[in-house]
């Protein structure tokens, strides 16, 4: 697959060291023509990933008040 970027979507918070990191760019296949959403993200390799984070926080949750209260 190869595509063309052709304008950012959104560059919030990209340059900032702490959080997602992440640009989101329209785009173009250079196969078809297709316009698409080309995520651009980079991530700390020392920092736990977000989804192991919130895993976590809902284990807690769990833990302390019951199955019910980390589904709300």
């Amino acid at each position: 697959m190869k595509f063309t970027t052709t304008r950012p979507i959104t560059t919030y918070s990209a340059d900032y060291m702490v959080g997602r990191g992440t640009r989101v760019y329209e785009a173009r296949d250079d196969i078809t023509g297709k316009k698409v959403a080309l995520k651009d993200s980079w991530r700390d390799f020392n920092r736990d990933a977000e989804g192991a984070i919130l895993e976590q926080i809902l284990l807690a949750i769990r833990e302390q008040f019951g199955h019910e209260a980390a589904e709300a």
